[in-house]
């Protein structure tokens, strides 16, 4: 069952929520079951989220690429926002485009969805005159029809776009990611996009993110709450084809080896969904970018290290590494230096 299932079971079993109050009576008071009920559904509790990431091993590395003012956000406030695909679309437009597979889903189901996620549908569809809202004839044709009856009346092909639409709609609300990159081959694109001049990448590992993080959620959802941490798929495709829309990006973001933690989460709001994260627990290394000038970069490092002293804890600031990106170090190649003796021993031999 998904969170959003469980809300809206949860909602099923509100019980009355005001009590009966004299008649034109404006103001009226919550019953005393209804506030039980909101206090044991809704209120705030603190979680550890469980992590699940099928195939990818506890010990593989994670880095975020990230510029100055998110890296001292994330050490300074313990927080790690995964932002919603709405947020994600601003970047990349095609985000989450690769239509779901319908094929093998009955026309039955096809409805409910459709029926179920109503907020998300345009408001000139769901109009009761069947017409868009102000058209001249909603006034003129007395005739109440349903959006559940439209829907129903549907062809196969345009109730699969409408279960598309609604979907599509619901993830750029609800579905919320924050994205990693999940090779140890070093990136120049990534430093160049990310944080070319002053900035930073923090490395850590799938075991050290999950012992980091905690977050606060709806005591409705306590005990269901997880995060999922999986692999983005890189394809050039109109149809996801059993891959979630959201795991998919196209071919020419293949560099960024991109591995998404996420969840779909109801309450989720503009712009995001805060994760509570302790970075002496998360952080293994911080690499200065390569771009970054010799006293930016001693500098930064200096900055960092004062900030991530910890402070009454039994922790080393040793076990965390703080240095510059070696990526661009060169060096031109070097005549050969002779040594006197071999020199002279060239020379013509005279007797003395």
């Amino acid at each position: 069952m998904t969170l959003r299932e469980r809300l809206s079971e949860a909602r099923s079993r509100a019980p009355r929520a005001y009590e009966e109050g004299p008649p034109f009576s404006i103001a009226k008071a919550r019953t005393p079951d209804y506030e039980r009920w909101w206090a044991e559904t809704f209120e705030s509790k603190k979680i550890v989220p469980t992590i699940e990431h099928p195939g990818i091993e506890d010990a593989a590395p994670l880095r975020r690429f990230m510029d100055l003012p998110k890296f001292l956000d994330l050490i300074i406030s313990g927080r790690l926002l995964l932002p919603r695909l709405a947020e994600l679309k601003r970047c990349d437009p095609h985000e989450c485009d690769a239509k779901s597979d319908y094929s093998q889903v009955a026309r039955e189901e096809l409805e409910r969805r459709v029926i179920d996620l109503r907020e998300f549908v345009p408001e000139s569809a769901t109009d009761a005159s069947g017409f868009a809202s102000g058209s001249r004839y909603a006034s003129a044709l007395n005739v109440i029809d349903s959006f559940e009856d439209r829907v129903k009346r549907m062809s196969l092909d345009d109730l699969t776009q409408a279960a598309w639409f609604v979907e599509h709609s619901r993830l750029k609300q609800e579905l919320v990611c924050s994205c990693w990159y999940g090779s140890e081959m070093d990136s120049d694109a990534m430093w160049r996009l990310y944080c070319e001049h002053v900035g930073v990448a923090i490395t850590t590992s799938v075991s050290r993110l999950k012992r980091a993080v905690s977050c606060f959620v709806p005591k409705l959802f306590s005990e269901h709450f997880k995060l999922s941490l999986a692999e983005v798929k890189y394809e050039d495709t109109a149809c996801s084809r059993g891959t979630p829309p959201w795991l998919i990006k196209r071919l020419a973001f293949k560099h960024e080896h991109e591995v998404r933690v996420y969840v779909d989460y109801p309450f989720a709001r503009a712009p995001g969904f805060d994760l509570l994260v302790d970075p002496y627990r998360l952080i293994e290394k911080v690499t200065v970018t390569p771009y970054a000038e010799k006293w930016q970069a001693e500098i930064i490092e200096a900055t960092i290290g004062k900030l991530l002293r910890p402070s009454g804890r039994r922790i080393s600031l040793k076990s965390i590494i703080i240095k510059q990106s070696t990526h661009m170090d060169a060096s031109d190649p070097i005549w050969p230096e002779s040594g006197t003796d071999d020199y002279l021993s060239l020379l013509p031999q005279t007797e003395v």
